[in-house]
């Protein structure tokens, strides 16, 4: 079974890579991608909630597993959001701190 795996980072930076490309080494049967915060595009339409993976082709919901990493003070709200939204779809991810946080006072999310 292969499973998708998305890191969530603040900014792409060569620590990122270098985690990437070694846990695709080891995970030689899952697909491992990398995305910022600022690369994801909320859709939503009344009670339904899509959201998009920057140009990658991949909605959230198409992931098995999403890492949360290098979390800073501006995508805070963003990672409380993303949490609430994979709790909603029983999507796994780490840290669980985030979906603890929820939206700690973002009206999106709200």
């Amino acid at each position: 079974m292969n499973n998708k795996i998305l890191f969530l980072v603040s900014k792409i930076g060569p620590g990122n890579k270098l985690i990437i490309s070694y846990l695709k080494k080891k995970l030689q049967q899952d697909e491992i991608l990398i995305a910022r915060f600022s690369d994801l595009y909320f859709e939503v339409n009344g009670k339904s909630v899509v959201v998009d993976v920057g140009d990658t082709g991949n909605k959230l919901s198409d992931f098995d597993f999403v890492f949360f990493r290098g979390v800073n003070q501006e995508s805070l709200s963003i990672a409380g959001s993303v949490a609430v939204y994979l709790d909603s779809l029983g999507i796994d991810y780490a840290d669980k701190t985030y979906g603890d946080l929820g939206p700690s006072g973002d009206k999106f999310t709200s």
